[in-house]
């Protein structure tokens, strides 16, 4: 039987990427696996780039299929795979020559259904690689913890899921999990952000998964400044506004919605960035001002944003909190935006 089905969901991705990708999955010191590339619609060059792969290594299986999305090329790789476990991972991003021989013994050891990694966020031009941990720190989640890791999906705000610059990620990368999990826990296609959020919290809320954390850097995510994550969305708004739900929807304490607030302001950052202050942006600078300053007042905005919590933010995020709501937040924006750029 393989053990590790990795699954790769590709949309046009570059050459660059898809071999740096493709070579660090080659370099596993554990060999018993199968890769899945998932093509969801890619142009034709991608595209024959990825049949190339698949029959210069024979571990790598590539499906082609019309453009669904991230979540349903991931659900696609989840039902053709064969493995035990399933690994995700993106085609602009790499893994840890360890990672599965590290992985394997835990999850047999401890019978673990999921077992979290740590990510590194490394810069286009340097490519560090953390050295091997030798016995890496192990921790398996009790109850308490997990309402920890819930928190701490809210905003990667808990200090107790860092070490040094790498850190337990609420994306699906960087985790062994079962393929019976994963079939029971199909993404969401639905959320165009949140997605994420929404996989980790339904793992995190079944009382019946034996999890673990292992300490060690098993995956690099790439910083582009030229990523989609940073390009102007029609639809940002929307999709925001869907993801923050996703994130209220899981509200159990007054922590929680501390990290939601501190998330919150993240998200209005990133929607001046690749909305209102973009050069796309279809309306005036006027209508900007003038449609934020009616957005926040409407939910979801409004719900997570309350001076109660606000005032156990510390200074800096009071002051956030009331420059959100006294109509100048836009200019602000505008005005850094012309400084830095």
């Amino acid at each position: 039987m393989i053990d590790f089905s990795l699954i790769i969901p590709v949309y046009n991705n570059s050459e660059i990427e898809l071999l740096r990708c493709v070579n660090s999955i080659d370099n596993q010191t554990f060999r018993n696996f199968e890769v899945i590339i998932v093509d969801d619609g890619s142009n034709s060059e991608c595209s024959k780039l990825l049949d190339i792969l698949g029959n210069r290594y024979s571990y790598i299986r590539v499906f082609h299929k019309f453009n669904g999305g991230v979540s349903d090329a991931r659900n696609v790789g989840i039902n053709l795979s064969k493995g035990k476990y399933i690994t995700f991972i993106d085609a602009d991003d790499f893994i840890s020559p360890v990672m599965l021989e590290e992985a394997l013994p835990y999850m047999e050891k401890y019978s673990l259904d999921i077992l979290y990694g740590l990510v590194f966020y490394v810069q286009k031009d340097t490519l560090k690689i953390f050295e091997r941990t030798r016995n890496p720190e192990i921790i398996l989640l009790n109850t308490k913890l997990k309402k920890k890791l819930i928190n701490h999906m809210f905003n990667i705000g808990e200090e107790y899921f860092w070490r040094e610059k790498a850190y337990v990620s609420r994306g699906p990368c960087a985790k062994i999990l079962k393929r019976d999990v994963c079939l029971d826990n199909l993404f969401n296609i639905d959320l165009k952000f949140g997605e994420d959020e929404d996989f980790n919290f339904r793992l995190l809320r079944n009382n019946r998964y034996s999890i673990g954390v292992i300490f060690s850097c098993w995956y690099y995510y790439l910083f582009n400044n030229e990523s989609s994550l940073h390009k102007y969305r029609s639809d940002f708004v929307e999709e925001s506004e869907k993801r923050l739900n996703v994130l209220r929807q899981n509200i159990i304490d007054d922590i929680n919605k501390r990290a939601l607030m501190l998330e919150g302001f993240t998200i209005v950052r990133e929607l001046f960035y690749r909305y209102y202050l973009s050069p796309e942006y279809p309306r005036s600078f006027l209508c900007c001002i003038k449609e934020f300053n009616s957005l926040i007042h409407t939910s979801p905005w409004k719900d997570i944003f309350k001076f109660y919590i606000a005032k156990d933010l510390g200074f800096k995020n009071l002051m956030k909190f009331l420059l959100l709501y006294s109509g100048i937040y836009p200019i602000l924006f505008y005005c850094k935006k012309k400084y830095y750029t």
